[in-house]
């Protein structure tokens, strides 16, 4: 949708915000312009959450998060209390995985790590595994997953 179709729909009773997937930081910049009390903006898009959230989103809908959730939730609290130097820090510690994340169409890498991790069984046809070209980039990663995720525990502000 356009951002003028958003303002539009924005004052609708049953409409609450919008989850933005696309990295446009113009197109973001529009969207911030229409927050309210009763209209949120979501980013959708992991790579840039962290730039859409300290430029005032108001938090993330991600599909990083479901293999680094206390990473993501110390994003998120970085972000929105604004230290911009520990949130892009700490943003730029997660690049690596979320460029994973992209390799394959979602959800097949991330399925892929969470196995890796102990959780899940894999994938449901029609999709298929994670190809054998990205198994060992796949290990390597699940351990930097859980490097980042232990150290989040550690990490003072």
């Amino acid at each position: 949708m356009l951002p003028d179709t958003v303002a539009e729909l924005a004052g609708h009773p049953r409409i609450i915000g919008i989850k933005e997937a696309r990295n446009d930081v113009a197109r973001m910049e529009e969207l911030l312009g229409l927050r309210d009390e009763a209209f949120v903006v979501l980013s959708g898009d992991d790579p840039t959450a962290c730039r859409a959230m300290l430029s005032g989103a108001d938090g993330v809908v991600s599909v990083a998060s479901n293999v680094l959730p206390r990473s993501f939730r110390r994003l998120c609290e970085l972000a929105r209390t604004r230290k911009r130097d520990a949130a892009e820090g700490w943003n730029d510690r997660m690049l690596e995985i979320n460029d994973f994340l992209g390799v394959e169409p979602n959800p097949i890498p991330v399925k892929a790590l969470l196995q890796l991790q102990g959780i899940g069984h894999g994938l449901r046809l029609p999709l298929q595994p994670l190809s054998a070209t990205h198994r060992d980039t796949a290990t390597r990663i699940a351990l930097a997953v859980r490097e980042l995720e232990t150290a989040c525990d550690a990490v003072a502000d």
